[in-house]
């Protein structure tokens, strides 16, 4: 009897793992906190809507825990699939910044993708992802000529999405500002970045009867300059998709697959696979009546048009991820007390509760944040500054705490006595992590006079 049950239970894993669809290594539990921030840029009260994507478990990722900051209206689902929470924001003064997101506790894999022969795509997916929008332009002429040069119909799917992808690492170099071109400007241009390469990509294999989508993630970048356990994204990542017959989904990341035959050629390493360094958020197709339009990280929608500006920023947490519910619910009494600088410095001293701590930002009183401000100075987190600027627009204290550099960079976003808190903001975000403590002169200062905001 015990033969029998062991034989059954070699036969369930062995078929357990011959249908999974990826191949598992490097196993990475992490926490991630998403801030997004918006600030209301004009001289008027404004409403707007801001809409953040919320990540999901998939094949290659398990999202154990979700919290949500308070305040959102509803989590709607899209057409496909992905969650997106909602925050209606209503009556915001003139450079008012509102915070939302959310905190995730996770495990993400390193995975290959197996074939699937069995992989079916039905006709209305078909459809869905073999459709025109204002960033493809399927019949524009310059998709329509580089799709009759290099796709041969004698070929595979696969060996012409394969054609698509050497042609787009090869020809388009890797830039970022502040827009999104259309597929046929970027290949007209031979630049983009990297949602700007799936723009392409996606635009031929579409315009070549090839389904294919796009899907974003949280990366895990650089440690930031003032803690060695906390990562920074602010820049994020998209990569392609596609569909193909007797394979299923697989993942082409062309433009890494373009840094990369500039360093060492291997550039298959980003063809159906993935590194455990990304939380996928989102998974789709974009456009301009979605939720998120083309972002896959947030967005926000008012009616007074040029009205707010974004700067969305996600944090990775190297610690033990099962002490977030505990935290959370000890930090959020916490702040209901009468603290001081002291009482909050001893519990932001240990890393997590401190990332708590922002993300309980909405629950703190504003006359609170000159204590937390003290409090933060005090365990050397450069958001000592911002809570300082939030609550009084002043330069007083920023000038005690900050090296000459970082405190003239700061004075940039003064005009006499008014604060262009929206400029800030998106300075902010990218300045952050290369600023750290001087224990020399007990001050703050930028270890980079080279930021790129973009």
């Amino acid at each position: 009897m015990k033969k029998i049950i062991s034989l059954v239970l070699i036969f369930l894993v062995f078929v357990s793992f011959g249908f999974s669809r990826v191949i598992k290594a490097n196993k990475t539990e992490t926490l991630v906190r998403m801030e997004y921030r918006v600030v209301n840029k004009t001289d008027k009260t404004i409403d707007f809507d801001i809409y953040i994507a919320v990540p999901q478990s998939n094949e290659r990722q398990e999202v154990v825990e979700l919290y949500y900051q308070d305040g959102y209206k509803d989590i709607i689902k899209d057409i496909y699939g992905n969650k997106i929470l909602h925050y209606k924001e209503r009556n915001v003064k003139p450079q008012e910044v509102r915070i939302r997101g959310w905190f995730a506790s996770a495990v993400l894999y390193a995975v290959v993708y197996k074939e699937d022969r069995n992989a079916k795509l039905g006709n209305k997916d078909r459809i869905l992802y073999l459709r025109d929008d204002k960033n493809y332009q399927l019949t524009n002429p310059v998709i329509l000529e580089l799709k009759n040069k290099i796709i041969d119909k004698k070929k595979s799917d696969y060996a012409n999405a394969m054609n698509v992808f050497e042609y787009l690492i090869n020809n388009i170099n890797y830039y970022r500002d502040d827009k999104w071109d259309t597929a046929p400007e970027v290949l007209e241009k031979k630049q983009g970045s990297c949602s700007e390469y799936n723009f392409a990509f996606i635009s031929v294999l579409r315009a070549s009867g090839i389904p294919a989508r796009y899907t974003g993630a949280i990366m895990y970048r650089m440690k930031t300059g003032y803690d060695k356990k906390v990562g920074e994204d602010a820049v994020f990542h998209r990569w392609t998709e596609i569909f193909l017959n007797n394979k299923g989904w697989l993942p082409f990341d062309a433009s890494r697959g373009s840094g990369s035959v500039k360093r060492h050629n291997n550039y298959y390493n980003f063809i159906a696979r993935l590194s455990s360094d990304a939380l996928q958020t989102y998974r789709g197709d974009g456009g301009e009546k979605g939720y998120l339009n083309w972002d896959y990280i947030g967005t926000t929608k008012a009616k007074l048009k040029d009205s707010f500006k974004e700067s969305p920023c996600a944090f990775w947490i190297d610690y033990d991820r099962t002490k977030l519910k505990p935290y959370l619910k000890e930090m959020s009494s916490f702040l209901k007390t009468d603290y001081t600088p002291d009482s909050l410095y001893e519990k932001i001293k240990d890393l997590l509760k401190r990332e708590i701590l922002f993300f309980l930002r909405n629950e703190i009183k504003r006359d609170k944040y000159p204590v937390v401000a003290k409090a933060l100075y005090k365990v050397k987190h450069p958001s000592s500054i911002y809570f300082y600027l939030n609550y009084k627009g002043s330069l007083n204290d920023i000038r005690k705490i900050s090296g000459d550099y970082l405190f003239y960079e700061i004075a940039k976003f003064f005009d006499k006595c008014d604060f262009n808190r929206s400029e800030f903001e998106y300075w902010w975000r990218m300045a952050r992590k290369f600023i750290k403590y001087d224990n020399k002169t007990k001050k703050f200062i930028l270890t980079n006079k080279n930021i790129n905001i973009y």
